[in-house]
This record gives structure tokens, sequence and C-alpha cells, in this order.
């Protein structure tokens, strides 16, 4: 895994602090065991820290297959927001009216 993760339960959500370089198959990963420790925790909230993840240049697609992988997998029952580097934030998954 060249992602490294720890979850730390909070009060009212699960905090997740990602570390390492970027790898898609690895967040993959990681959202299955989050919701897996939501459940089990009793939680529907999770905040990601990214900020500390070594990121190059993520792929549009990336960004896509990630946000189908979040949907699939916490479906309407856990919330999550990212916490990431004003540089990557590209806009791809804002809502527009």
């Amino acid at each position: 895994m060249q992602t490294n993760f720890t979850f730390i339960k909070k009060e009212d959500h699960l905090f997740m602090n990602l570390t390492g370089k970027y790898n898609l198959q690895d967040y993959f990963s990681i959202i299955e065991f989050a919701k897996k420790t939501c459940d089990a925790e009793n939680i529907n909230k999770i905040l990601a820290n990214t900020l500390d993840v070594e990121l190059t240049d993520i792929s549009t697609m990336d960004r896509f297959d990630l946000g189908k992988k979040i949907a699939e997998t916490l479906q309407y029952k856990i919330k999550i927001a990212f916490i990431a580097k004003k540089e990557i934030v590209d806009g791809f998954a804002e809502l527009s009216n």
C-alpha cells in the first residue's frame, strides 16, 4: 500500500488521516475499510485529511472513479468531506445551479 491511513473516532465523526503517495486502488480499499469502521461504530460522517498525501496530477478519470466508488460504498448513509491542498481542487465535483 502506497497510501497510509489512520482513523480517529471523534464524538460525531470518524477522522481519517491519509499520508504517503496517492494511489487510486489504495483509496478504494480505504473507503471500504472506513465504511466498515463507521458501521461498527455507528458513525455517519467522515472527515478525510489528505494534506500530507504526495499528490501529483490526479486525472479526471481518477476523480470520477473515486467519486463513483465513494457513492457506491457509502451510499446516502455516510457523508464524507475531504481536506485537500488548494492546488489539487479543480472543481470537478462541485455542484452547479
